[in-house]
């Protein structure tokens, strides 16, 4: 099992998250993480599956690049992805604020905030399953469809949870 460092500015304290016994791992990360580089216990070339738990702090609309332009409510959201070339360095990507908008995510992540990334480590590429799973709460809806499922059949890869 593996968890990740919470991403602290430099200066500050350090604390670790602590790993928990299922396969599904959460970290708690700082609102302001994303200007700091992740700090990860994760082997550099792991593969697996990830949910990034994103705060948007106000409705706004946002352009997520071919799909189009899409009213966000305010709320949280979950993004399911997989990383099979390096689970830290995709999450360290999501984090990073200094890149190229490259992926649907990368436009709502340049007006969101990241609070917690949840992994599983493994082979198996559990994206959809994840998906599926989150849809399937009452709370869900799809806000952006086909966000973040352009090589799969699933509605979305992005979950609003209304509250």
């Amino acid at each position: 099992m593996t968890h990740l460092t919470q991403g602290i500015p430099s200066g500050a304290k350090r604390s670790r998250g602590t790993p928990s016994s299922t396969a599904l791992q959460r970290s708690q990360l700082r609102s302001d993480c994303r200007t700091s580089v992740i700090k990860s216990n994760l082997p550099t070339k792991s593969r697996g599956t990830y949910t990034l738990v994103i705060d948007l702090p106000r409705a706004q609309t946002i352009r997520v690049g071919a799909l189009g332009a899409f009213r966000f409510p305010r709320g949280k959201y979950l993004y399911i992805g997989s990383a099979l070339n390096g689970l830290s360095a995709r999450i360290a990507r999501h984090i990073r604020a200094d890149k190229k908008l490259r992926w649907h995510i990368d436009y709502l992540l340049a007006h969101a905030r990241i609070k917690e990334v949840w992994t599983h480590q493994g082979d198996e590429r559990l994206e959809c399953v994840w998906a599926q799973a989150a849809l399937a709460m009452p709370n869900a809806r799809v806000i952006v469809p086909r966000f973040g499922a352009g090589d799969c059949n699933c509605a979305a890869h992005l979950v609003f949870l209304v509250e």
